[in-house]
């Protein structure tokens, strides 16, 4: 191969690298963003329900 091929492969491989990376990285924060949220919904379920506020009749 020409040197010019090697250096068009070598960018080539590099974005796809970066790429790849870039999609790890959000897969692992929705995965963490999703955990939060079945947290936070297990946690909701064991709070009992607020008490409905006071209503005060206006004279």
């Amino acid at each position: 191969m020409k040197k010019k091929n090697w250096f068009l492969l070598i960018i080539i491989l590099t974005a796809g690298l970066l790429i790849a990376i870039v999609f790890w990285i959000y897969a692992k924060r929705i995965e963490q963003i999703e955990n939060k949220m079945i947290r936070a919904s297990i946690s909701d379920h064991c709070v009992p329900a607020p008490a409905d506020p006071p209503y005060f009749e206006i004279l």
